[in-house]
């Protein structure tokens, strides 16, 4: 085993790791290799043989995005209920694996919580928005109204001044 750089891409170093890991256990050893969701590549599943692993499944495979956006049964688990899954196997990188879609109730709170959170700053910034508009706009309207009555003051004062010293009493 070795230490990587940070830099370095987890999907070819996980595979590499594990590899290495396996030529010093004995052949007859049942390990279950555990790895993040970047180890989950056609390539790397392909090249674990008949090892035993477990990952999460990247949201972003087709599979899985089919899978998170039908409409399932979940099953309560019984030791502990406040969570619920569905299992089902599916064929990915050439290898029939066992999936397992686990729900947290307590989870769906906070994501619900965080996603109220989320659209009540995207409302407060769309109202915030709005007022700039609307004050935009009103101080254009009140500059194009006191234009016209500045227009109309000149045009009362013409007029006077057209009339002459007839109209010396009168006031607009």
């Amino acid at each position: 085993m070795s230490t990587h750089s940070g830099n370095a891409p987890d999907k070819h170093i996980i595979i590499g790791s594990i590899k290495s890991f396996k030529s010093v256990l004995r052949p007859e050893s049942k390990v279950y290799y555990v790895a993040d969701s970047s180890f989950y590549t056609a390539g790397n599943i392909e090249n674990m043989g008949r090892s035993f692993w477990i990952s999460r499944v990247p949201s972003t495979i087709t599979e899985a995005k089919e899978l998170l956006a039908a409409n399932m049964k979940l099953k309560t688990l019984k030791s502990d209920e406040r969570y619920s899954f569905f299992q089902t196997f599916v064929e990915y990188g050439g290898v029939k694996q066992n999936w397992v879609l686990l729900r947290s109730s307590n989870m769906k709170g906070k994501k619900e919580a965080t996603l109220k959170k989320n659209l009540e700053k995207e409302m407060e910034k769309a109202r915030k928005s709005l007022k700039k508009l609307k004050s935009e706009f009103i101080t254009e309207k009140e500059g194009e109204i006191e234009s016209e009555i500045l227009n109309m003051e000149d045009v009362n004062w013409n007029i006077l001044s057209l009339m002459g010293e007839k109209c010396e009493n009168i006031y607009l």
